[in-house]
């Protein structure tokens, strides 16, 4: 009996129950009001971010327009110096640097680069070099400053004279055998660079020294570079053994120096020495003396592998010399390719929005003084200052009106203050 009082007592009469069920009716509601709050509050912290991103990001992107078109406008006025131009010459060259740019995915600058080269270099036809350089950059993924040393280098060596569809020709053979061989078309430009002079010099047409180095770099690990510099090296030994280590491995195997050509001896050539050293380098047997004396004595040591792989794979070379004649047209469809990429749609869309800032800075042309453009540049730094200080000022102004909401949970008139 005293259990049942006790139980009674403790069950709540009908007016606490009410004021329970209110209290939690009430917390409900405040629940949800500050769900709602806080969610308000993050949905307009979230919009508020994403236009202040916007912005910034705008920004950001005409203060790299501005300061690229200043490099534009400086890279012009030196061309003008060196090649003569009139204003209205520089304005069409600005305007056609985005155009040619732009159809490779490359930059306004990139092919200003090459004009600026290409004049300097004595070319009357630079903004043509110029765009054949932009194809060689887009074909073989290369810098700027190699395609023109590359493009120079051959035309010097072979004597072109900045004829386009003549290096073009070399461009689409090289990248027609690099592709072949799995090489990459910057180590086939970069042994170019290096080797041309002396090959000419030596008499190796551009076929016979575009077949030796794809057969030496597919078949090292040398870069680019080190293949040119072995070949030149090669060449100057077979040129000048006249009394030397090499005339005298070369004597061993009963290899002449030189050949009755219309009565008079002259030097053979090195691709013709070569030949014949194959043969007999390959017929000798392993371990044989003179196999030493050929590599130490015309490889001058350190070229000995690329020398080695050469005579041991002759006929690599002349897979690589029949495919020469081959790659019309290889290094516009390579370029097709890499225009199509990401990257150069970026670029692409890079060029296209720097020419509308310049032309909202100079709506004659995008060339202008570079004493202007910095000024535009300033006024986009002090813009970009301001907003920041605004930005920062924003954020903690949300933040602030945020923790306001959440501070109410704890004030006295809150039902879970505790």
């Amino acid at each position: 009996m005293d259990n049942l009082s006790t139980l009674q007592q403790e069950i709540p009469d009908e007016a606490a129950l009410k004021e329970a069920e209110n209290s939690i009716r009430g917390l409900q509601k405040l629940t949800a009001l500050l769900k709602k709050q806080l969610a308000g509050a993050g949905e307009g912290f979230t919009n508020w971010l994403s236009v202040n991103s916007a912005v910034m990001f705008g920004i950001a992107k005409a203060k790299e327009a501005v300061s690229e078109l200043v490099e534009i406008d400086s890279m012009l006025t030196e061309i003008s110096k060196s090649a003569n131009l009139t204003e209205k010459q520089m304005a069409e060259l600005g305007d056609i640097a985005f155009e040619a740019a732009s159809k490779y995915g490359k930059s306004a600058a990139d092919y200003l680069a090459g004009v600026k080269e290409m004049y300097r270099s004595g070319f009357d036809n630079a903004g043509e070099m110029a765009e054949l350089s932009l194809l060689a950059q887009a074909a073989g993924d290369m810098t700027a400053a190699s395609a023109n040393d590359y493009l120079k280098a051959a035309d010097e060596a072979y004597h072109f004279q900045g004829n386009i569809e003549a290096l073009n020709a070399v461009l689409d053979s090289q990248n027609h055998m690099a592709d072949s061989a799995a090489v990459s078309l910057q180590d086939m430009a970069d042994a170019t660079t290096a080797s041309a002079s002396a090959a000419a010099q030596y008499g190796v047409e551009i076929d016979e020294l575009s077949a030796l180095i794809t057969t030496a770099a597919a078949n090292t690990e040398s870069s680019g570079a080190e293949v040119g510099n072995a070949l030149k090296t090669i060449f100057d030994a077979l040129q000048n053994a006249a009394g030397g280590t090499a005339a005298g491995a070369l004597r061993s195997l009963g290899i002449s120096m030189t050949e009755m050509v219309n009565g008079s001896e002259q030097l053979k050539t090195p691709v013709e020495l070569l030949k014949e050293l194959a043969e007999a380098f390959n017929g000798l047997p392993e371990g044989d003396a003179r196999r030493e004396d050929i590599l130490a004595g015309i490889g001058s040591g350190e070229h000995a592998d690329t020398l080695s792989v050469l005579l041991s794979d002759w006929a690599s070379y002349e897979s690589m010399l029949d495919l020469y004649s081959q790659g019309a047209g290889s290094a516009a469809m390579a370029a097709e390719k890499s225009a199509g990429s990401m990257e150069a749609s970026l670029v692409r869309l890079g060029n296209t929005w720097t020419e509308l800032i310049g032309n909202f800075a100079d709506s004659g042309a995008v060339t202008g003084t570079v004493d202007a453009l910095n000024g535009l540049l300033s006024v986009v730094n002090t813009v970009t200052d301001k907003l920041g200080s605004f930005g920062t000022a924003g954020l903690g102004a949300g933040i602030f009106g945020l923790i306001k909401n959440v501070d109410y949970l704890k004030t006295p008139v809150c039902p879970l203050y505790i």
